[in-house]
């Protein structure tokens, strides 16, 4: 693939879509199509995969339309038939980490959105005819990031002129307020834009070589890889999930806070269902498989997945499952028991606080404010333990890369 001449091109290029317009940021572009595709304005309801990041639920609540939370199978999508169950007026897709997007070809009814973030150059055949808007975020830890950013394409030049109209006339209607969408100009991405697409296009060969070397890998530990698409076709992306085998006793959270302290590559991100999130507590749930999938579900940046990492990785979960009776949240730590609050210096941990375990049975504390790991005592542990219960799933917080830190905060 050549390098474009310009934004416009590159996207044009990607999407096959004539029509391309350029928003502040990915979720702008979700409640647009949202909005374009008259959701908002008759407070319809829109199919939305269970096992998705939070944004997806927030643009079609922003939007003013209902949330209808469709089941997912292995390969995280969801299933036409999960779609069709919902009985939503309309429906949105992701197709992540290289998965194929699944809109049922009937129902609902188009308009129909697909966020293809997670996969930007991932083959977009199985695609034609089905997505009526295609959306990608260019926000910062995005495959293509340039730190803020929002594309919207589609083929249907009516689709493209509402739209346009919907910002340009229509902003009252629309429940953004401060960070209502914002049409860019095209040479505003400019050069970064450019540079982020070149990196991607030539990371390509490097991401199907770490796949395929993860996929061998997963065939001897407790991590099974998610089926998605064909490894020439799955494109580039930041991270790779993997579900956790059935008979592992740990969570995917409970191994993250293990591989936290053992400076390990293993991450949780926020795809859990947005009905479990304390965002989500007044939205109507029930999808068991995205649940349990939730809960084994990990991720590993692409970028550590050859050797000798691999096998640095492999060793690890070996001594994981060996002693998971102490490596299970909260550790055994006596937080039913009354305990000394947390101290002053600390006390932005109860909200901001990872706690970790290492194998050696020490225990640390990501600060996810600062991104730095902090040895800890049994008793501040024990305290941030109690803080924390019931703690919010982890999946709803940002997991940035981590560097020890010896001394206090």
């Amino acid at each position: 693939m050549s390098a474009p001449a310009s934004v416009s091109e590159a996207v044009r290029a990607w999407t096959g879509c004539e029509h391309v317009v350029f928003v502040h940021s990915g979720s702008a572009a979700l409640g647009l199509a949202l909005w374009a595709s008259g959701a908002g304005a008759t407070a319809a309801s829109v199919a939305v995969p269970a096992l998705a990041c939070w944004t997806l639920t927030q643009s079609v609540l922003e939007a003013g339309a209902q949330p209808r939370y469709a089941e997912v199978g292995t390969d995280l999508q969801a299933t036409p038939e999960g779609v069709r169950a919902t009985g939503a007026d309309f429906a949105m897709s992701v197709a992540a980490w290289g998965a194929p997007c699944r809109l049922p070809p009937a129902s609902p009814v188009p308009p129909r959105v697909a966020d293809l973030t997670l996969s930007p150059l991932s083959a977009f055949d199985a695609l034609a005819g089905a997505a009526d808007f295609l959306v990608l975020s260019l926000g910062r830890g995005k495959p293509w990031d340039i730190g803020a950013g929002g594309i919207l394409a589609c083929a249907d030049e009516s689709l493209a002129t509402e739209v346009r109209d919907r910002v340009q006339f229509g902003r009252r209607g629309l429940r953004w307020h401060r960070r209502g969408p914002r049409i860019v100009a095209a040479a505003a991405l400019g050069e970064p834009a450019l540079a982020a697409w070149q990196r991607l296009v030539e990371g390509r060969d490097a991401h199907i070589e770490a796949r395929l070397a993860w996929e061998a890998l997963s065939a001897g530990t407790a991590l099974r890889p998610v089926p998605l698409a064909e490894p020439a076709r799955a494109g580039v992306t930041a991270i790779v999930p993997h579900l956790l085998a059935p008979d592992f006793d740990l969570t995917g959270e409970d191994l993250y806070r293990v591989a936290i302290a053992e400076r390990m590559p293993i991450g949780v991100q926020p795809v859990s269902p947005a009905y479990l999130e304390p965002a989500g507590a007044d939205l109507c749930g029930g999808c068991p498989a995205a649940e349990a999938l939730s809960d084994r579900l990990v991720f590993v940046s692409s970028a550590a997945l050859g050797a000798p990492l691999s096998e640095r990785l492999a060793r690890f979960l070996d001594r994981v499952q060996a002693n998971v009776a102490r490596l299970r949240f909260p550790f055994g730590l006596p937080i039913d028991t009354p305990a000394a609050p947390l101290p002053e210096p600390y006390r932005r941990w109860a909200a901001y606080g990872v706690l970790c375990r290492g194998l050696d049975g020490s225990f640390r504390v990501l600060d996810t404010l600062t991104a730095k790991l902090f040895a800890v005592d049994a008793n501040l542990a024990t305290a941030l333990a109690a803080a924390q219960a019931p703690a919010a799933p982890l999946s709803a917080a940002r997991v940035p890369p981590v560097r020890l830190a010896e001394a206090a905060p």
